[in-house]
């Protein structure tokens, strides 16, 4: 894999997070993501879907 096709990932969710894309930005992930927040103390794992919270798309997080 080139490097450009390695930043196009990231470069699209950069935009669908500066367009505030729920949606979008968590098609782009895995869904057993993990994301670490450590400035924060979080982790988030995995995605929660708009049916199972019954409004926009969610991260389920853990503190």
């Amino acid at each position: 894999m080139d490097g450009d096709r390695m930043f196009e990932p990231a470069q699209a969710l950069a935009v669908a997070k500066s367009h505030q894309d729920i949606p979008a930005a968590l098609a782009l992930l895995h869904p057993e993501m993990v994301l670490e927040n450590p400035a924060f103390g979080t982790t988030a794992r995995g995605r929660r879907t708009p049916a199972t919270k019954g409004d926009s798309a969610c991260l389920q997080t853990h503190a």
